[in-house]
């Protein structure tokens, strides 16, 4: 390295060469350069893309938010709630059916459901939650739906039981940026 000043200010050289201590070459942790042949920098960057696109693709189950709004017994509950179904994580049949499209028509992996508590109703039997539900599919970022459901479950005795579904009539409407 050499150092250059002129008026005031530093200026680095820096020359890529072997260090040589005391007569031995200091080695390198890769054969060619800093970062190795542009052939181990590709390989090196699909086996880091791989391992990303499968950390995308893992199942990561429920992500259940409770309303930001709740307070004392009612958030309380909500979490409850919150966290019995993300314990259970399980999948209806009628949401399965549902966003079926995003697997078979648009090869797309879903990779959970992002869910949301939106009220509670006091019923005879329990506590009725409805919950929306939309696909999570983090494998591919550029896909956008609008399509939702809306679960209802009953919260009785410390467990939660699926009770139905409801579809929104709404488009689908399915953005690739």
């Amino acid at each position: 390295m050499r150092i250059v000043l002129r008026t005031g200010m530093i200026i680095a050289i820096l020359a890529v060469v072997p260090i040589n201590l005391h007569g031995q070459e200091r080695p390198r942790s890769t054969p060619r350069g800093m970062f190795g042949t542009a052939e181990q920098r590709r390989a090196w960057l699909e086996q880091l893309d791989q391992a990303e696109i499968e950390k995308d693709l893992q199942y990561k189950g429920m992500i259940i938010e409770i309303d930001p709004k709740a307070k004392g017994v009612e958030r309380t509950i909500q979490q409850q709630i919150a966290n019995l179904l993300s314990k259970q994580d399980s999948v209806p049949v009628a949401r399965a059916q549902r966003f079926r499209f995003i697997s078979e028509d648009l090869r797309t992996v879903i990779t959970g459901w992002q869910c949301r508590i939106t009220s509670l109703t006091n019923t005879p039997g329990g506590i009725v939650a409805k919950v929306h539900v939309v696909p999570r599919n983090d494998g591919n970022p550029t896909l956008h739906t609008n399509d939702y459901t809306i679960e209802s479950y009953l919260f009785a005795d410390g467990e939660i039981r699926y009770l139905g579904s409801e579809f929104p009539r709404t488009l689908r409407i399915i953005c690739y940026n």
